[in-house]
């Protein structure tokens, strides 16, 4: 609810002229974060857990923000690139 968790879209032309949303980029802000557990809940596919890792502490708060899929994990598969 607060912005932790970004969804970046882009359209792409499929090949008979038609356009399509694609998402491209999943990034997670857990300086943002504010293990509410709603992210959990609502996510369709079961790709969020929350388990007891907590120990985030670092000295450089960009090391907070993950982009979820990069480039050859399975949230790629069937993305058209």
């Amino acid at each position: 609810p607060n912005g932790s968790i970004e969804i970046i879209s882009e359209m792409q032309v499929l090949p008979d002229g038609k356009k399509k949303k694609v998402l491209s980029k999943h990034i997670y802000h857990l300086g943002m974060c504010t293990f509410c557990n709603l992210c959990v809940k609502t996510c369709p596919s079961n790709a969020i857990i929350m388990d007891q890792t907590f120990e985030h502490a670092v000295f450089d708060r960009a090391k907070l923000t993950k982009v979820l899929n990069q480039p050859g994990s399975v949230l790629k598969k069937g993305v058209v690139e």
